[in-house]
């Protein structure tokens, strides 16, 4: 599906808030005042309903650093309810983003998954190189899950989110938890996430110029991320999460892609080989959308659809997780009480 007449008009206003990096400008000051200056398309008619949007911090161990924090937490639920929580992560190619820019999405998030969101605003490259900014998103886990009692959060049952960039981030701390024996998330929902930092894609090749994320861009922000000639190196662990050599044990996964982004057809390929994998994933295309479509729903059909489809599914996950637990739960004071030899019926 081409894009509509409105996509185009948008797409090209959004293209215009992108700073032109590995073009007209090289350095990361120079950049985010560019950025400063400009503000992508929104036309948000009103933020969702929220009971409390709080800013919170969360330290590092071992530095002497805190992560800004807004923890977001949805309406008609009261505190002795324990809710799911989900981590997200905010695009921008790494170096860009924060924690107003992402506000109105973990608004929504909250409303429509029925979920506590904290969203993360990690220490961005180049001024804090890789592997920072995955640090700080396992600080501020680590954070959430203590406090869980405080926030009304279900620690039991949490999920990691990220748009863009974050998405990245998100699919490199899954890998994390999971090599370290981490607390184990029971879903990842990402949003148009770069999964790799090659560019080697039909999608790359096709939508890589005039389509809003451009090859220029996203190498320029990886050298910010990997240090310059990180090409002649042995890729850092987690970096490209699409070329991990296993991704077994991963949490069920929803991926969003774009049409006519160049990142599509890496976001479908960490799809399919969790799957290959033996793991759920699956994956919500947005015909006719382009990277960073997804915050549009008020402006953007396809935008309003699939981002209630996304969220839809991030809640579904819950519910099923939830419900897997309480099975279990009961199996097992069952078993307890049962003498032993002893049938059930």
């Amino acid at each position: 599906m081409p894009l509509t007449p409105r996509g185009r008009e948008l797409m090209e206003q959004l293209a215009a808030t992108v700073p032109p990096v590995g073009v007209e400008i090289f350095d990361a000051r120079s950049a985010r005042q560019f950025a400063a200056r400009v503000q992508a398309p929104r036309d948000l008619t009103a933020p969702e309903p929220i009971a409390a949007a709080d800013d919170a911090t969360a330290p590092v161990p071992g530095e002497d650093f805190r992560v800004p924090l807004r923890v977001y937490r949805p309406v008609s639920s009261a505190y002795d309810q324990r809710l799911p929580l989900t981590v997200f992560l905010h695009g921008g190619g790494w170096v860009f983003g924060n924690l107003d820019g992402s506000d109105a999405l973990c608004r929504r998030l909250a409303h429509q998954a029925r979920t506590v969101v904290v969203s993360v605003r990690y220490r961005r490259p180049p001024e804090h190189p890789y592997p920072t900014a995955l640090n700080d998103a396992r600080a501020a886990l680590d954070w959430a899950l203590a406090n869980a009692p405080g926030m009304g959060v279900d620690r039991d049952h949490f999920a990691l989110a990220g748009e863009s960039a974050g998405g990245h981030l998100a699919a490199a701390l899954a890998l994390l938890l999971r090599d370290h024996g981490g607390p184990k998330p029971c879903f990842q929902l990402l949003l148009n996430p770069v999964t790799d930092v090659h560019q080697d894609t039909l999608s790359w090749a096709e939508y890589g110029h005039g389509h809003v994320l451009t090859r220029e861009y996203l190498a320029w922000c990886v050298d910010q991320l990997l240090g310059e000639g990180w090409r002649d190196r042995p890729l850092p662990r987690y970096a490209a999460p699409l070329r991990a050599p296993d991704l077994t044990g991963l949490p069920r996964t929803v991926v969003v892609t774009a049409e006519c982004d160049p990142l599509r057809d890496e976001g479908e390929q960490y799809a399919r080989r969790i799957k290959h994998a033996g793991g759920t994933a699956a994956v919500i295309p947005a015909p006719g959308g382009f990277h960073g479509f997804f915050t549009l729903w008020d402006t953007l059909p396809v935008a309003a659809e699939v981002s209630e489809r996304a969220f839809a599914a991030l809640r579904e996950g819950f519910d099923d997780a939830i419900r897997l637990t309480r099975s279990r739960d009961a199996r097992a004071a069952t078993s307890a009480i049962t003498p032993a030899g002893q049938s059930h019926g």
